[in-house]
């Protein structure tokens, strides 16, 4: 019996809604629903699926984080192409700036953490 990997869910993502419960002291907001942000597929519910709720005491941070959280698909399909692409060339011996062997390795290892590797 072969078993599948499972993967992330395909972009894009975006953040559907911010809400804001300004009721709450910010040491509640930990337990209870407060500021919070959805990041969903590319339709928000029922149609579509919600990949990350986020949470923190800054509504600024909160925006920021659903944001990067929104972005992941789109930065991963580019950075796929890009790290192959300069991997080979640096793997060549060839110098690009101060970009190095180690810049390539961490962005491999990134790819591979997302993808299960």
């Amino acid at each position: 019996m072969t078993t599948q990997k499972a993967t992330h869910t395909a972009g894009p993502w975006r953040v559907s809604q911010i809400t804001r419960n300004p009721d709450l002291k910010p040491a509640q907001r930990r337990y209870y629903a407060g500021d919070a942000a959805y990041v969903w597929t590319d339709r928000p519910y029922p149609r579509g699926n919600c990949i990350a709720v986020v949470y923190e005491e800054c509504i600024g941070e909160i925006e920021a984080n659903a944001a990067l959280v929104a972005a992941a698909p789109d930065l991963l399909d580019a950075a796929k192409p890009i790290c192959e692409w300069l991997g080979a060339f640096l793997d060549r011996g060839e110098q690009l700036g101060n970009l190095d062997m180690n810049s390539i390795s961490t962005l491999r290892a990134a790819i591979a953490k997302v993808e299960g590797n």
